[in-house]
């Protein structure tokens, strides 16, 4: 009898490990070009059979990129920002299937945030000035690829999923985007998109969760710009940190290529992004969860280069409930 009570002890940590959430944060590029194209976001395993699941997220994605010529006028200037609700139904369908749709709405055009960013960067990186030259209130997007573009509001590029469980938490997933966004509004490429993805990750120790993601999207050529990038590269990882069974707190990094080519360095390499996020538990089938994003790569110890193409700021909350 002398057991019971430390079997009760173990069963109940062990429930408690189970419940803990450890999947990465579903975000990706919001950089304005780069929302008209397929991306896979790094998220859950699959469902099970009959399991559904309805994903709400919400953010604000500003940005300002200005890339002068020899005589400092810009040959390419991104002042725009997006807010977008992004509407996702997942359902298992047995086998380790699961089958999502996923829609965005968006708002492309002179947005909240630009006194906010501006009051950030001299507050606490004090390292970028570009802001105290730029009128708050743009939103005008034009580069070699084509422009100038003040955006608009409506539904963007939808996109279909299936995903397959590998055992554990490993997953493929392939995507296929369908045209329904306006191309003139910045809302959708005009053109279909497919790729593939995988996902896994490990247990470290009883609080500690490591997840590493990797695809490559097929893009169809865009109707509206030039210089589309026949595939795309993207990758990343999550370092996750239970506090206890309701509370978890993650740094995740992305990365992907460029989704056009247009001849400038800066707007042709590799956008990575830094996002920090904090998850609480709201029931055993709801889950809420705010993060804040950076366009720096956390590996790149030079950190004035560290700032880079994608949005300047990213804030959001996903609502996630498990029927």
């Amino acid at each position: 009898m002398r057991g019971v009570p430390v079997a009760v002890v173990a069963w109940a940590l062990a429930a408690s490990a189970s419940a803990q959430d450890f999947s990465p944060v579903p975000v990706r590029n919001y950089r304005p070009y780069s929302t008209l194209f397929l991306r896979f976001v790094p998220g859950r395993p699959p469902l099970g059979l009959g399991e559904t699941e309805w994903s709400l997220g919400a953010l604000a994605a500003n940005q300002v990129n200005y890339v002068p010529n020899r005589t400092f006028r810009p040959v390419a200037v991104e002042d725009i920002e997006l807010d977008r609700l992004d509407v996702r139904y997942a359902r298992g369908i047995g086998k380790g299937w699961e089958l999502a749709f996923e829609a965005p709405i968006e708002d492309l055009g002179p947005g909240f945030m630009d006194p906010i960013i501006s009051w950030y960067h001299h507050t606490f990186l004090r390292l970028h000035t570009i802001r105290d030259k730029v009128a708050f209130g743009g939103h005008q997007v034009f580069s070699p690829a084509g422009g100038p573009f003040a955006g608009g509001f409506g539904v963007g590029d939808t996109s279909l999923f299936a995903s397959k469980s590998l055992g554990g938490a490993s997953f493929v997933t392939a995507g296929l985007k369908l045209p329904t966004g306006d191309p003139d509004a910045l809302l959708g490429s005009g053109g279909g998109d497919a790729g593939i993805a995988g996902q896994t990750g490990w247990r470290l120790g009883r609080h500690f969760g490591l997840t590493v993601n990797g695809g490559a999207v097929v893009q169809g050529t865009a109707a509206r710009l030039k210089h589309t990038r026949a595939i795309v590269l993207q990758g990343g990882w999550t370092l996750a940190y239970a506090q206890n069974s309701r509370d978890v707190w993650l740094v995740q990094a992305n990365y992907e290529q460029s989704p056009l080519i247009e001849g400038i360095e800066s707007l042709d390499k590799v956008e990575p992004s830094t996002t920090f996020a904090y998850r609480r538990a709201l029931s055993e089938r709801q889950s809420l969860t705010a993060y804040f994003t950076e366009d720096i790569n956390p590996l790149n110890s030079n950190f004035p280069s560290g700032a880079n193409t994608g949005p300047d700021f990213v804030i959001g909350l996903v609502w996630n409930w498990r029927l």
